[in-house]
Formats: structure tokens, C-alpha cells, sequence
């Protein structure tokens, strides 16, 4: 009988076992993996593209808000304007990431 390595799920980084070690079959770390070492499931690459146009409308709604409050010198309106303005480019963002994330 010959002797043959077993391929090690995850690679360690140093000589301890750490939970930001990576699984060398998804790539995930070790602490997102279940009790059984089962990799997680991913959501389908789609998903980040509600939230990118959803905070793009966002953005474009702060910013038509705050040229409407430049012209009524209204100060709330660019507090509202600026949240929007905010929120949208924080949820566009965090939609890239999850287009962006590794598979």
C-alpha cells in the first residue's frame, strides 16, 4: 500500500491552526466554514447589482436635492441632500464589493 498525502482543506499561516485560514477549495476563511468544514454558499453574482443601482439612484436624488436647495437657500434640504448623497454612495459601494468578492 502506498502512502498518500491527503490534500489539507485549509492553508494554515504559520505552525498554529487559526480561524483566518484559508480553505483551498472556496477560499474562504476557516471561521465562516461550518461545524463539518462545509464551505459556505455563495450568493449568486448578481446579487450586488440591486444595491450599485440602488445607491446610484440614491446619489443622483441627493444630488438633485441639493441643486434644488442651492436655489431656495434651503438648509435642510442640504442636510437631506447630503445624507442621501451619503447613503447612496455607502450602499453602491458596498454592492461592488459584493460583485468584487473572490470566488
Amino acid at each position: 500500500m502506498s502512502q498518500t498525502g491527503a490534500d489539507p482543506q485549509f492553508q494554515t499561516l504559520g505552525s498554529h491552526l487559526s480561524n483566518l485560514d484559508r480553505c483551498n477549495r472556496c477560499g474562504a476563511p476557516r471561521s465562516v466554514h461550518g461545524t463539518d468544514w462545509t464551505c459556505p454558499t455563495r450568493l449568486p453574482r448578481g446579487c450586488g447589482a440591486v444595491p450599485i443601482i440602488l445607491g446610484i439612484l440614491l446619489a443622483l436624488g441627493g444630488l438633485g436635492l441639493r441643486a434644488q436647495a442651492a436655489q431656495t437657500q434651503s438648509r435642510s434640504m442640504l442636510v437631506t441632500a447630503a445624507l442621501l448623497v451619503g447613503a447612496g454612495t455607502a450602499l453602491a459601494v458596498a454592492g461592488a464589493l459584493m460583485v468584487r468578492r473572490p470566488r
